[in-house]
């Protein structure tokens, strides 16, 4: 029996899954299988991936991540499920760490972070990916959450939980680990574990995935668990500054509007300097409007969504 499985789940990913499943099998520790399933992709992902060393399956029609990632873990054999995304880069090292944090027992899973130096070097595509390391290596590292983008538990722990929804398309993985919480596992976020992220973001796919497959999911999860507490994006001052973006928005026309967009910018200032440190004054300065778009959006996402809920009731 492996030691291992790392599980994946892949969708027209041609370009990616070759650096994804080498980078793996290039670095992993003895005792390990990678399993990949291959969602009804209409390239070469299933071949690529085979050839790179997974053993693969295939779904005729795609199924959705989860549903993937689900059937994946039946044909694993491990007792450790390690999953990562198709369009990463695994550091060296990155697999051992995740396996031996779960096997010390005291955590049933642990999940890693996007390094800081994503492969594509555009403007949005270093903002967003930048962003989301920054996020989580400013986290809380007791998580409720979970990330199969860089993320590990164990199969016990899996089974407790009842594994992937297969109706969720979006945020499956926070789901499940937000179910294995209530069912009082217990997650660890370790920053230093890292993978490289491969994605190539354009302006219209930021806004079509943080609105589609972040924020109405997000909102809707709060919704249906009341008192669910900051985790990762959902801190009080990402609120705060969004609110202050949206008024700026409104008021653009008034030297007040310019104040509340500065102000929002100010109360993310960490946020900001980390940019500057990283990329340099001239890449941080044009990030601001990025993340005043973000920010806009994600407001005007949520107030939408509460007016759909009122209107529910």
């Amino acid at each position: 029996m492996p030691r291992y499985s790392v599980i994946i789940a892949a969708k027209d990913a041609a370009n990616d899954v070759e650096a994804a499943v080498g980078s793996i099998v290039a670095s992993w520790p003895e005792g390990g299988e990678v399993v990949l399933v291959d969602d009804g992709s209409s390239d070469g992902t299933g071949k690529i991936a085979e050839r790179a060393g997974a053993r693969v399956f295939r779904n005729l029609q795609n199924e959705g991540p989860a549903a993937a990632r689900n059937r994946a873990v039946a044909e694993s054999s491990g007792s450790v499920l390690v999953f990562f995304d198709a369009d990463v880069e695994v550091h060296a090292g990155a697999v051992e760490q995740l396996v031996a944090r779960v096997e010390q027992g005291d955590v049933d899973a642990v999940m890693g972070s996007y390094d800081d130096e994503p492969y594509v070097k555009t403007l949005v595509s270093e903002f967003r990916n930048l962003f989301h390391h920054y996020t989580h290596q400013t986290g809380d590292r007791v998580a409720i959450t979970f990330w199969t983008g860089c993320g590990a538990m164990s199969r016990a722990a899996f089974e407790k939980a009842g594994g992937f929804d297969p109706a969720r398309r979006w945020l499956e993985d926070v789901d499940l680990g937000l179910r294995l919480s209530d069912a009082g596992g217990k997650i660890e976020l370790d920053p230093a574990i890292q993978v490289k992220h491969r994605k190539y973001w354009t302006l219209r796919s930021m806004v079509r995935t943080d609105v589609l497959g972040r924020a109405i999911p997000w909102i809707e999860l709060m919704q249906s668990r009341k008192g669910l507490r900051n985790d990762l994006n959902t801190r009080w001052r990402d609120r705060v500054c969004a609110a202050l973006v949206l008024s700026g928005a409104l008021l653009c026309w008034r030297v007040e509007g310019l104040g509340l967009l500065l102000a929002a910018t100010g109360l993310r200032g960490d946020w900001h300097w980390f940019l500057v440190r990283k990329r340099g004054l001239w890449f941080a300065l044009r990030a601001v409007p990025l993340h005043w778009l973000y920010l806009g959006y994600s407001a005007l996402t949520f107030a939408w969504m509460k007016v759909r809920e009122i209107g529910q009731k």
